[in-house]
């Protein structure tokens, strides 16, 4: 059975991968409060032009981290659902929340569409897409809620 090419596909490979390992890192990410605090241990600083995807298992338990770096383009997001369909094959990954990192510029309202096409082709391989955050050097934006989308976590207050 082939895979169809996903059009929107990057050009950029990923070019950084951090499993989780150790019991400090097995902790669920169950809430927006405790993916943001994982969202500062991915950024790089100095901010710089990438985006990583968070995978974690059906008990929100981390799996893997992607780091695609140097995407010029805000479009270029889109191509994280391949990586979506491969990892959700080979780490049983049901759910994945994103973070793209844009110094100088950030959230912009055409992110509001670009979630919505993100939720679309990621579902369609069976990952569930939990939130994704567009970040500058003062924000980080949460694009769900500005898309009308009610919170995909299962604990919606912190612990």
């Amino acid at each position: 059975m082939s895979r169809r090419r996903n059009p929107h596909r990057a050009s950029h490979r990923p070019s950084r991968y951090t499993t989780a390992v150790g019991p400090a890192q097995r902790t669920p990410v169950r809430n927006l409060e405790q993916a943001l605090a994982h969202v500062e241990l991915v950024l790089t600083e100095p901010l710089s032009r990438e985006t990583a995807a968070l995978f974690v298992d059906a008990d929100y338990l981390p799996l893997l981290c992607i780091v695609v770096e140097g995407a010029a383009r805000p479009d270029d997001v889109l191509g994280i659902a391949d990586l979506a369909a491969v990892v959700g094959e080979e780490q049983e990954a049901t759910h994945v929340f994103l973070v793209t990192s844009r110094p100088g510029q950030g959230f912009e309202v055409q992110d509001v569409q670009r979630w919505f096409l993100l939720d679309h082709l990621i579902g369609s391989v069976g990952v569930e897409l939990l939130e994704w955050f567009v970040c500058n050097e003062q924000l980080q934006v949460a694009v769900s809620p500005l898309a009308g989308e009610p919170s995909r976590w299962p604990d919606v207050s912190p612990p």
